[in-house]
């Protein structure tokens, strides 16, 4: 099936369990952003589609001063309830939302970006960056194809869940297209990988936490999480879950 931008909303209806059982982004990966974009203390950051602040309040602890955007009030309160004072959030879109031309040093986005409006967010984001900014999409992913009971997992999303992605989460192609359209240049992919260890009951919240599972019927979601604590009952804790992080850095 199609990609859905439609569900975007489904994650203020589960803001506590999003912010609980998502895992949080390598902490390499922040210190490797800053350096790649030279940003100072006094830059100007914005982070679109901040939800809970996962990645917010990593570049906030760092001293940075921010401004988190995200559509969802029940997400940006929890953002709030973490955050230090440095950063400022506003509840918006980011195709609505206005906001300054060539003004911001770097734009982050985290797992958030493939939610947008493709034929305004990259513009968008180019024309709102200062000359020598950048861009930085990045998300995390699972990945499903080095344990049987992984690949059990995801036959049965792929079986019971229309809206579970086909395409290859560490693909760029996509997006490597979209920005160099805007006018973005030296696009460059990282990617960081690591093994999460979880209790069974934590790793069937994450596995509960995406878009795909909330979208269905609530009879069929109950059937669905059955069976997945049917085959992670099987397995020895603690479950240890390989996670990719993939990062897109795009300079205007």
């Amino acid at each position: 099936m199609a990609f859905n931008r439609k569900l975007k909303t489904i994650f203020g209806e589960i803001a506590e369990l999003y912010e609980k059982s998502r895992p949080d982004y390598p902490k390499e990966l922040f210190k490797d952003l800053i350096k790649i974009s030279s940003i100072k203390k006094d830059s100007k950051i914005l982070d679109v589609g901040c939800g809970s602040g996962k990645a917010t309040i990593q570049f906030a602890n760092l001293g940075y001063n921010l401004i988190g955007l995200d559509i969802s009030r029940e997400l940006i309160k929890i953002a709030k309830r973490n955050s230090t004072k440095n950063v400022k959030y506003v509840i918006g879109s980011f195709e609505k939302t206005k906001l300054p031309k060539n003004y911001f040093d770097l734009i982050i986005s985290a797992q958030a970006f493939h939610w947008l409006n493709p034929e305004i967010a990259y513009f968008k984001s180019y024309n709102i960056l200062r000359s020598k900014g950048y861009l930085i999409i990045f998300w995390n992913f699972q990945k499903y194809n080095n344990k049987p009971f992984l690949k059990s997992i995801r036959n049965l999303f792929k079986k019971e869940c229309p809206n579970f992605p086909t395409s290859k989460p560490h693909s760029i192609r996509k997006y490597k297209l979209k920005l160099k359209s805007a006018g973005f240049k030296a696009i460059k992919r990282k990617q960081y990988n690591r093994n999460i260890k979880y209790k069974k009951t934590d790793y069937l919240r994450f596995l509960e936490s995406h878009s795909w599972v909330n979208s269905l019927e609530k009879n069929k979601k109950i059937r669905l999480l059955i069976k997945l604590n049917e085959i992670l009952d099987k397995q020895k804790e603690p479950l240890e879950i390989p996670i990719g992080t993939v990062v897109v850095i795009a300079k205007k």
